[in-house]
């Protein structure tokens, strides 16, 4: 990588005692020097170079140069880190000195760059800049790269997750929404041998962490459930093999709410999970399907319990992760869930889609969210 340095001087004395100390740190063939003996060509070289360093004679005309450097910010706006300045200057001001630093100066001279100890100094100081400029820069190219790879995982994580989908008992709708890139949150229902399972999981967390252990615990699900009858059975095996894969070297644990549906007979169990809220279309009614377990990933066995109850056509279970009614501090009570199902069952039978927008803007306010929201509504057929 080449350094691409910017020296405004007039004086050619001057230019060529600055790049004699540059090149005393750097070669030739890994630095490139532009020169500026003027304010105005200043800005072509900076608008057609990725400069690294400019280096410059404040004594020049102070105000005009300092003007320059505003326009010299505004052409690199889109760089994250400001252009270093190295400034050496005979006039003590308090005013440039202050705004020099305000617009990115890393260093201020007044004594004479032809002293002895100042040349020493200042070499020193140029190649301290150029270091941090190069590793401002491999910061950058970092960051991009993890956009990057964050940008697909989110495209993989939301691909992953059902939107809407039919099977042979229920139809299935589902919504996801991470607070960063990618989140914990996950959710899934599957048809085994004319059985349907669904799950719906919150690992503790966000980012890139959280969301491995979500894509880990969807794919377990989905292979355990073509081996487990009940989900009681299942979630002791998630919680043993989560446990045993990580041995307490992780503190992340989840919760994770898992039902059947076979015939007319409902069967869950959860592991520390919200409620899901049952709707019962027969008498328009709706309550939470309560089970207390403790959470995944906390103790190597656990024997959890489970319920069953019958479910009929149009019977409704909807299953949300704690985000939903954890944004605004008055609205965490998943009772307010419940109220806002028994108000609103109409749009909730004739149009999940839409209920569920209006239940994420009452809930969160259209604000910005801090934890992910995951929704999963079941409809029998």
């Amino acid at each position: 990588m080449r350094n691409n340095i910017l020296i405004i001087e007039s004086s050619n004395k001057k230019i060529d005692l600055l790049k004699n100390l540059i090149y005393r740190e750097f070669s030739r063939k890994k630095t490139i020097i532009h020169t500026s003996i003027d304010i105005e060509s200043s800005l072509n070289v900076v608008e057609n170079y990725y400069i690294d360093l400019i280096i410059i004679n404040l004594s020049l005309n102070s105000e005009k140069i300092l003007e320059t450097l505003i326009k010299i910010n505004n052409l690199t706006s889109d760089r994250q880190f400001k252009i270093p300045l190295l400034i050496y200057n005979g006039l003590k001001d308090k005013h440039i000195i202050k705004k020099s630093f305000e617009l990115g100066a890393i260093d201020y001279f007044f004594d004479k760059l032809e002293s002895e100890d100042i040349s020493y100094l200042f070499s020193l100081k140029i190649k301290n800049s150029l270091k941090i400029c190069n590793y401002n820069n491999n910061l950058i190219k970092e960051n991009n790269q993890n956009k990057k790879q964050l940008k697909l995982a989110n495209i993989l994580q939301k691909s992953l997750m059902i939107n809407k989908k039919v099977l042979p008992s229920i139809e299935v709708f589902g919504r996801y929404i991470p607070s960063t890139e990618i989140g914990g949150d996950s959710y899934d229902a599957i048809d085994t041998d004319g059985k349907t399972w669904f799950m719906i999981a919150d690992v503790m967390g966000h980012g890139a962490s959280a969301a491995m252990v979500s894509f880990m615990v969807k794919a377990l699900f989905n292979q355990l459930a073509n081996i487990h009858k009940t989900p009681k059975t299942l979630l002791n095996e998630i919680n043993r093999t989560y446990y045993k894969m990580f041995e307490n070297k992780s503190d992340i644990i989840f919760s994770i709410f898992v039902g059947t549906i076979y015939k007319n007979k409902l069967t869950y169990s959860s592991a520390g999970h919200p409620y899901p809220i049952f709707y019962n279309s027969q008498d328009k009614t709706t309550y939470f399907l309560d089970n207390n377990n403790i959470l995944i990933g906390i103790v190597p066995h656990s024997n959890f319990s489970q319920k069953s109850q019958m479910i009929s056509k149009g019977d409704i279970i909807y299953l949300y992760t704690d985000g939903l009614y954890e944004q605004i501090p008055e609205m965490r009570d998943i009772n307010l869930i419940n109220n806002y199902i028994k108000l609103n069952h109409k749009l909730l039978i004739n149009s999940p889609d839409i209920f569920t927008n209006n239940i994420i803007k009452e809930f969160t306010n259209n604000e910005e969210i801090e934890d992910d929201i995951a929704i999963l509504a079941l409809k029998k057929k």
